[in-house]
Formats: structure tokens, C-alpha cells, sequence
């Protein structure tokens, strides 16, 4: 993979020592780089070319020992002439003065030469210097909001039934009961004619053997 991936400023040491080395740790740099510059208000590494940046790193937090630069040089760049000078370094910490000490703890951290030493992003999360960030977060997910609030409004008045339902279904069964009593009516009334013409059959039949 290039080291293009990511612009110069913000490279880790490995992608710039080697040929196109890439992992998470490389991002873990960057984003120490990032919230340097926040903090800060101006980038800690704005190298002109690879030469620059990896000189400018060596400033800020000294020459790696002799192990880890033949770590690196096994997937050496041809950009690089490994022959680095003994530099202590002057420490981040000598840039951002006003910044607190677990602000310059987390950037150290994710600034670690060796990139199987630096910090990773779990724990980077949990860093002391981000305790009132989680304790805010905790605090503004307990309360709830205008929006959780409507749902849960909306899913009360689905769940309970309307006056108007209950009005609509107590006259269904109102009219039931009317069309049930009214059908039995209509029965009885069907039932009690053939009884009162077999009568009137009867009565006219009597008559007419009298005379006879």
C-alpha cells in the first residue's frame, strides 16, 4: 500500500520508513497529530518532504533506538537514508504548555515510535483525559429527550383505546340487540298468522254444514 494514504503531516514514523506499511496504529498517530493541533492551533509535523517530516519527528520525540530502526529497515523505503543522528528530543509537552498532564500523557501515548507500542484506540477511550467527556455523555443518555418523549406519547395513545372506539363499539352492540329482538318479533308475528287463518277456514266450514 502507498504512503499516500495519508497526507504527510499526519504519517506515522513506519509509513514513512517503509514501503507502504499500514495498520490502526498508523491512525492512532494521526489522530494524536489531530488533537495536537487542536489543542494547539497549529500542526505539530508540517514537514516539506518524507527527509523533512521524519527529521521534524526526531526533533519533537527523539531518534529510535538501534532495534527498532532495523525493524523498520527490513521493509525499508529508498526514500530514507537510515543513518539518523543521535537526537534526544525536545518533548511535546514544550508546545503546549498551558495543556494538562493527562492531555500531554495521551498524546505521548499515541506518538510512541514503535508502533507496537502505542496505545490503541480502546484504550485511548478510556484515557483519563477523556473522564468528563464519558461522564457527560452517561449523564445526557440518562435524560430523556423531546423526541424519545413524542414516541413514547404516541405509543401510549396506539396502545390505549379512543373514546370514539369505545362510543362506536358500544352502539354496534346496541344495534345487535335491536336487530336480534326485532328478528324474533318478526318471527313470532310469521308463527302466529297460519294459526289464525286455519281458524277462520274452520269457521266458515261449520257454517256452511249447517246449512246444508
Amino acid at each position: 500500500m502507498t504512503e499516500y494514504i495519508a497526507t504527510r503531516w499526519y504519517r506515522s514514523p513506519e509509513c514513512l520508513l517503509t514501503d507502504g506499511h499500514y495498520g490502526p496504529e498508523m491512525d492512532i498517530w494521526g489522530a494524536g497529530c489531530v488533537l495536537f493541533e487542536i489543542i494547539a492551533l497549529f500542526p505539530l509535523f508540517p514537514g516539506a518532504d518524507e527527509v523533512d517530516q521524519v527529521n521534524r519527528i526526531h526533533k519533537v520525540v527523539g531518534t529510535p533506538p538501534d532495534d527498532i530502526i532495523s525493524k523498520l529497515r527490513s521493509k525499508g523505503s529508498t526514500k530514507i537514508n537510515y543513518k539518523f543522528g543521535n537526537m534526544k528530543g525536545i518533548g511535546i509537552k514544550h508546545f503546549i504548555p498551558h495543556a494538562t498532564t493527562d492531555c500531554v500523557n495521551l498524546l505521548n501515548k499515541t506518538m510512541i515510535y514503535d508502533h507496537t507500542e502505542r496505545i490503541a484506540a480502546s484504550d485511548a477511550i478510556e484515557h483519563p483525559y477523556f473522564f468528563d467527556f464519558r461522564q457527560k455523555d452517561k449523564t445526557l443518555r440518562s435524560k430523556p429527550n423531546k423526541l424519545s418523549l413524542r414516541k413514547n406519547a404516541r405509543v401510549e395513545e396506539d396502545k390505549a383505546p379512543s373514546t370514539n372506539t369505545k362510543k362506536q363499539s358500544k352502539n354496534k352492540i346496541e344495534k345487535a340487540s335491536e336487530t336480534d329482538n326485532s328478528g324474533r318479533e318478526s318471527k313470532r308475528m310469521v308463527r302466529a298468522r297460519p294459526q289464525k287463518q286455519t281458524e277462520g277456514k274452520i269457521d266458515n266450514l261449520k257454517v256452511r254444514l249447517r246449512r246444508w
